[in-house]
């Protein structure tokens, strides 16, 4: 199975709840709707590292192949 993996982190402005919500209710929805989607994952990245992340989340598209 392929996968696509997006790396980012959120606008100052935007909260993990608020982004949370978006992804359920419109990215997530809109993601798997395409033919060529079949899952649409959101990860959070907590860091386990002594050192800061560079990212926030981390989005898991699996793809049909």
């Amino acid at each position: 199975m392929a996968k696509g993996i997006i790396l980012y982190n959120l606008a100052e402005h935007v909260t993990d709840e608020q982004h949370l919500a978006f992804v359920t209710n419109e990215k997530g929805p809109m993601l798997e709707s395409l033919p060529s989607v079949r899952k649409y994952e959101l990860v959070r990245i907590k860091g386990a590292l002594p050192v800061k992340a560079p990212f926030n989340y981390m989005g898991i598209i699996k793809l049909n192949r």
